[in-house]
């Protein structure tokens, strides 16, 4: 089943902690001059034209990343907050946003190597043309099967984004299953898992999230695990029907990154709260393994 389409959604509130979080990773990555590699397993189109009527459809962007260019760059103190909302604004300005491949692509060097995935046949081509490189790799193909044929890859730093849709029930078991094949095969890798919080009558993904959370903590057992990071962005309460927030679980997350993703929420909390698209926001942040 291919239904989902990231465009109907690109810029939402669960973009702007997703990216916050890849792009504090990338960000430490770039600090050294030795080659790494990106690895992103459910790409969508890289670059989302806002102008498309897909986009505007649900005009999701505006109550998400939206609310976060009301206020000028230079008015945030958090330098990953400041970075992140002077690249949108930038892609704005064009009618624009960088999905994960398009920010992946964007912070790449010439010696770094980036893997794409996207299945979507309609959004496959757009994947293609909108991160072109040679020092890029993209694939038509299962991204499970992919992430594990790809590592270890040859530059042995590096960050994979899962983000699937969550469409199907199974997609929650085969995140915690690819990242212990992964891990088995390239432990010292850092792992962004995207996540979403869904409260929904009568349905069977209420919990699922949590529980899948539960699952990966429990992979401290079997694998070599630096540690594991968790960070939920709540737009509105438990209580609230649909999707109330998401959440990322990092695992090996490099050092400071955590600090730079909660001063980068504190900060855009207050801005959150006092729009009109979320009043109730609030967000948590754990360590579930501490690094030893």
């Amino acid at each position: 089943m291919l239904s989902y389409q990231h465009i109907y959604h690109a810029g939402n509130h669960a973009d702007v902690i997703k990216h916050l979080s890849l792009l504090a990773v990338l960000q430490k990555l770039q600090q050294k001059s030795k080659p790494f590699t990106v690895i992103d397993t459910h790409a969508g189109a890289g670059l989302y034209d806002l102008s498309d009527p897909k986009a505007q459809q649900n005009l999701e962007q505006h109550t998400g990343v939206g609310v976060l260019l009301k206020q000028a760059t230079n008015a945030y103190t958090s330098p990953l907050l400041a970075d992140y909302v002077a690249g949108v604004s930038r892609a704005f300005s064009k009618q624009q946003y960088h999905g994960s491949a398009a920010l992946m692509h964007a912070c790449m060097r010439d010696v770094d190597q980036g893997h794409f995935c996207e299945l979507h046949p309609n959004v496959y081509p757009q994947l293609v043309e909108s991160i072109a490189a040679k020092n890029t790799h993209t694939y038509r193909t299962d991204a499970y099967k992919q992430l594990v044929a790809l590592v270890p890859p040859i530059a042995k730093r590096g960050v994979v984004l899962i983000d699937p849709p969550y469409e199907q029930v199974h997609e929650y078991g085969a995140c915690v299953d690819v990242l212990s094949k992964s891990l088995a095969r390239w432990a010292n890798g850092c792992y962004l898992l995207w996540y979403p919080l869904i409260n929904a009558a009568n349905s069977q993904k209420n919990d699922l999230s949590h529980y899948m959370v539960d699952q990966i903590k429990q992979l401290t057992q079997t694998h070599t695990i630096n540690n594991i990071y968790q960070i939920e962005w709540l737009i509105d309460d438990k209580s609230a029907s649909g999707m109330y927030g998401s959440g990322i679980i990092a695992i090996n997350l490099p050092w400071g990154c955590a600090e730079h993703i909660e001063a980068a929420c504190a900060e855009m909390l207050p801005v959150f709260k006092q729009s009109d698209a979320y009043p109730h926001a609030s967000f948590n942040s754990v360590w579930l393994k501490v690094q030893e």
